[in-house]
């Protein structure tokens, strides 16, 4: 994990980063940049929608953005991300949570050791 990815950048959609501070927890939580600052998010029947457009998750593996048929929206502030974990199904995030402040952000993650079938950095 690099500490110091965003200090002169803002996260991109699709980054992997440690959150600390998830609903005054104080453990780090491994989760997914779906949202950016500024940004409307919504879920829509299962499908997640970032200011009108559906965003391609090729990571969930052809599995819905969310299960249900729920729609919920979010905006953004301008320091704000929309996080969520890949096991939707079983991931407490941005869709209970809320919004997250940027400075809850430790860093991202650049490498992955596990599990070994998918060990390596470029994701």
């Amino acid at each position: 994990v690099s500490r110091t990815a965003y200090s002169s950048s803002l996260p991109k959609r699709g980054d992997v980063v440690i959150v600390r501070g998830l609903g005054g927890s104080r453990k780090g939580y491994l989760k997914r940049v779906v949202g950016l600052p500024g940004e409307t998010v919504a879920v829509v029947d299962g499908t997640l929608i970032v200011d009108g457009e559906h965003i391609r998750e090729p990571y969930l593996a052809g599995l819905p953005a969310t299960l249900g048929l729920e729609n919920r929206e979010w905006i953004l502030g301008i320091r704000e991300v929309f996080i969520m974990g890949d096991n939707r199904s079983h991931s407490t995030d941005s869709r209970e949570l809320g919004p997250v402040d940027l400075s809850l952000i430790v860093g991202k993650v650049f490498f992955r050791y596990w599990p070994l079938p998918e060990f390596g950095g470029g994701r």
